[in-house]
């Protein structure tokens, strides 16, 4: 995949919006803050304003010819596919993801290369490599073909899981299973989850054929529909995708994954990673149990937003120093002013965030 192609995916289309102010209740009601963190309403909407106003800045077609900018958004997304891996206890450390993901996205490396199935003494590191290569390739086919269709088909979903899982046994050594809903019980989480010393209860084997229907219809009411809070949308679509579990293994990544695609599609170049350091992966764990044990999916919308302003807020720093300053001329000058007004409400939110999560340089460095 060439630059020109990945911005043909992650393009410079703005999906209609509905007004914040047109919503029957306030924003931050799809939220939940953990009970040690003080934020106000104002800040949460405030946050959503900016990363509507910071996608629109990031979608001017002159970022999508800069060097410094293009490395940014390819580092954005192994992030997340890092973290995704990170949290499944899959996947190498961060450099070689890193690398991996660039040398795909730059067409240098293919989920079916040939390499990825010689015989090797070093099996882990072939392992590895292909769950960084495939997931990456999922995330990519999954987001170009529910764009051109305009919504997410079952043919979709199941050929975007068996193209993330392709050649990777369960911790069971199950084969067989890829890219085909389950008809077998399983649990939640990599180790088990538990909610007061109780595993978490997934669908009967026999419902997910019709649970999986209904989820399929609330994912493209959202996809195709205008909406003001995608990240909120989002997350409630994973929290039910994961009480589902519809397949016997890879299900928390392709909740991850479908989680990115509807908010990248609202919020183009918008990329949520979650797990990509260990206390990361710990907040993330923590709060899918909340989640479960609330039966609220809120708790997982204030991470998702959290983490979303993180990504954008770097992804316009970058932007801040390559757009051109405004000029003279005749030339529309709202671009730079645009990236302008939302960086200083992003780097409010922001700020605020960094005491909680270990300052600045902690705040979204991946640990290998």
């Amino acid at each position: 995949m060439n630059r020109k192609s990945i911005w043909d995916v992650f393009g410079s289309d703005i999906a209609e919006r509905e007004p914040l102010m047109t919503c029957a209740q306030p924003i931050s009601h799809n939220y939940i803050r953990p009970n040690w963190f003080e934020v106000s309403h104002e800040d949460i909407s405030n946050t959503i304003k900016g990363l509507q106003e910071g996608s629109d800045v990031l979608c001017d077609q002159t970022l999508h010819k800069n060097d410094k900018f293009h490395y940014a958004f390819e580092t954005t997304l192994a992030r997340y596919i890092f973290g995704s891996n990170r949290i499944e206890n899959t996947g190498p450390g961060w450099s070689e993801t890193l690398q991996l993901c660039q040398a795909y996205l730059r067409g240098e490396i293919g989920s079916n290369d040939s390499r990825l199935d010689v015989p090797s003494t070093n099996a882990l590191k072939l392992k590895s490599s292909r769950e960084v290569i495939q997931h990456a390739d999922a995330f990519l086919y999954v987001k170009q073909v529910t764009k051109a269709h305009g919504c997410l088909t079952l043919e979709t979903l199941l050929e975007g899981h068996r193209r993330l899982t392709a050649g990777l046994e369960t911790e069971d050594g199950i084969q067989g299973y890829q890219g085909m809903l389950r008809t077998i019980e399983v649990h939640v989480g990599q180790p088990a989850y538990d909610v007061d010393d109780a595993l978490i209860k997934t669908e009967l084997p026999e419902m997910v054929p019709r649970k999986i229907e209904q989820w399929l219809l609330d994912y493209n009411l959202a996809f195709k529909d205008p909406v003001a809070d995608p990240i909120s949308i989002a997350a409630r679509l994973k929290f039910v995708f994961v009480a589902i579990h519809p397949f016997v293994d890879g299900n928390g990544r392709m909740s991850r994954l479908l989680a990115n695609v509807l908010i990248s599609h609202h919020l183009p170049k918008a990329i949520i990673a979650m797990g990509s350091n260990g206390k990361a992966k710990k907040q993330y764990n923590q709060t899918i149990k909340r989640c479960f044990y609330l039966k609220d999916y809120r708790p997982l919308s204030f991470l998702m937003l959290r983490e979303a302003a993180k990504s954008q807020g770097e992804l316009l720093e970058v932007a801040k120093e390559t757009l051109p300053e405004a000029s003279s001329d005749h030339q529309s000058t709202t671009k730079p002013n645009l990236l302008t007004k939302s960086k200083s409400k992003l780097k409010t939110i922001i700020k605020k965030l960094r005491p909680i999560i270990g300052g600045s340089d902690e705040r979204h460095k991946p640990h290998s």
